[in-house]
């Protein structure tokens, strides 16, 4: 009998909260309007990558020279790549993040060369201030091992600048006592 009367009670509550006045007053029209402010306001960032990207590497050449890179994205640095706004649509901000590398060349197991690879790097050593630094990143740096040997490393670092579409490759030779030289190889536009 008690629970007859809590059921009752329960749907008599659930029938008087229902008020058909307001859910009748909101439109499809109105809903839409809604919908199209909501989107209007809510803007989208893209990063590429998503998430946080590490490539590592550890190469022994002829049991003397240890050459190990560490390439890796900055999560806290990015580069603006473009707005895209379509009509009714959410605005899509697009970014690519930036790149690193971590470089460190051991002799005979003593570290004899270590070093951060970034494009500001590169912009403060350019003599012109060249303006593909402004917005480049690190693309990749890897070990040449068909050209290095027990005497140096050859290290090929890749460089990309989303905005304009070019591309920058240097090679960097580490020879047995940590002296270190950059050469331009190439470019790409």
């Amino acid at each position: 009998m008690k629970s007859l009367l809590i059921l009752i009670a329960f749907f008599t509550f659930t029938l008087v909260s229902c008020n058909k006045n307001t859910r009748h007053k909101i439109t499809k029209a109105n809903s839409v309007k809604r919908l199209n402010k909501i989107n209007e306001s809510f803007n989208k960032d893209m990063f590429f990558p998503e998430f946080f990207t590490k490539i590592e590497t550890d190469t022994i050449i002829d049991k003397k020279l240890r050459v190990h890179i560490k390439n890796y994205s900055l999560m806290t640095s990015s580069l603006f790549i473009k707005k895209q706004t379509i009509k009714n649509q959410p605005t899509i901000t697009k970014y690519q993040r930036v790149f690193e590398a971590n470089i460190t060349v051991y002799n005979n197991q003593q570290m004899i060369y270590q070093s951060v690879i970034n494009a500001n790097t590169f912009y403060n050593l350019s003599p012109k201030k060249d303006l593909f630094w402004k917005n480049a990143t690190l693309q990749h740096a890897w070990l040449n091992e068909a050209k290095s040997n027990k005497n140096k490393a050859y290290i090929e670092l890749s460089f990309t600048n989303p905005l304009k579409n070019n591309f920058k490759r240097y090679v960097m030779e580490v020879d047995q006592y940590g002296a270190q030289h950059i050469y331009f190889i190439e470019e790409y536009t």
